[in-house]
């Protein structure tokens, strides 16, 4: 007996340090909590940087509306071939487009983006719609008070940023947070078409410059991508039951956002090879609207699909 109880105890340790391993095995880290957590905080990090770089640009609009004279010239001439369709049929188009901005849509439309977050079990999503719609929209509000006064070319008082293109960027980026993963990339594509029909009516209309509307636009990614954050960090400390969806590849987002620009560019062409002495003659007299109306469209496009790419995985 004496023997079999020394042999245990002599066996012990290598028993010991089969069963636990490597002696620093128990005071090394784990690697895969690190690197989710460095991965996390990373994200936060973006989110911040990209929701600072959005308000910065918002300001750099304001200086150059209100403050530089080549700025307000180039804003006045793209608006100037807006409204030389007010006449025509894209007129009356552009009446109708542009109400879907206005409070009681607006409302009614955020209520059914909060209703399909809670419907899919995500009232994260939901918080996440309410504050961005919510936020920006009274951000919008504050800076109109704010920014009263002249411009070079004085439209009138508590017009920057623009209310409606804020509320139609807002409802298209809430979109794509509260759709599943696979279908961000198309509502990017769609949110950012709605949000350029927005602007192009109120172009239109006269009833803003265009840096009004850009200004929106950065107040509205600026919300996003700080709620983004928010919710990152709330991801770290509470993680969500939910079930992740699958990464998708940048190609695979933006692809949606590039199939529109390619066939807004072909429509283009088409209309410029259809009538090249018209064309030529607005390109002539009306040069800030040729390389303006394409840039503002441009603009919603790629915050809008730049939104759907920070939410790919």
């Amino acid at each position: 007996m004496g023997g079999t109880l020394g042999k245990l105890d002599a066996a012990a340790p290598e028993l010991a340090k089969q069963a636990l391993g490597p002696p620093d095995r128990l005071c090394r880290p784990s690697r895969q909590a690190p690197h989710m957590l460095d991965g996390l905080a990373l994200t936060v990090r973006t989110s911040l940087l990209m929701a600072l770089l959005a308000a910065l640009g918002a300001l750099l609009v304001w200086v150059g509306t209100y403050q530089v004279d080549f700025t307000s010239w180039f804003d006045r001439g793209v608006q100037a071939g807006f409204t030389g369709l007010v006449d025509t049929r894209v007129g009356a188009v552009a009446d109708r487009l542009v109400h879907l901005g206005d409070p009681i849509p607006f409302a009614l439309m955020s209520l059914m983006l909060i209703a399909a977050a809670l419907v899919r079990r995500r009232p994260r999503s939901a918080l996440m719609a309410m504050a961005i719609l919510g936020g920006a929209n009274v951000t919008t509000q504050v800076l109109k008070h704010l920014t009263e006064g002249p411009r070079a070319y004085d439209m009138g008082a508590e017009l920057w940023p623009s209310g409606h293109t804020t509320g139609a960027m807002t409802l298209a980026l809430c979109l794509v947070l509260i759709v599943p993963r696979r279908h961000r990339p198309m509502a990017a594509a769609i949110g950012g078409c709605f949000t350029v029909a927005v602007i192009y009516s109120l172009m239109v209309l006269g009833h803003h410059l265009p840096s009004d509307s850009v200004a929106a636009l950065l107040v509205a990614t600026s919300w996003t991508f700080l709620m983004l954050a928010v919710a990152r960090l709330a991801e770290r400390r509470w993680p969500s039951p939910v079930r992740r969806e699958p990464a998708l590849s940048p190609a695979a987002v933006l692809w949606p956002v590039a199939e529109v620009a390619v066939f807004a560019m072909i429509a283009i062409v088409g209309i410029a090879a259809s009538r090249p002495g018209q064309v030529l003659a607005m390109a002539s007299a009306q040069t800030s609207f040729v390389i303006g109306a394409p840039l503002l469209g441009a603009l919603a496009l790629v915050l809008a699909g730049g939104v759907a790419l920070s939410l790919r995985r």
